[in-house]
């Protein structure tokens, strides 16, 4: 799971001058719901 976020968040640094803040913000809330359920 922690290797995981580590893969996302080097992703997430890599393309955050390219993705809106707001946008990645999203996707985060999505993607924690789903590991709610």
């Amino acid at each position: 799971m922690k290797d995981c976020l580590d893969k996302f968040f080097d992703l997430f640094r890599e393309y955050q001058k390219e993705i809106p803040t707001q946008k990645v913000a999203e996707i985060l809330r999505e993607y924690a719901d789903r590991l709610d359920e």
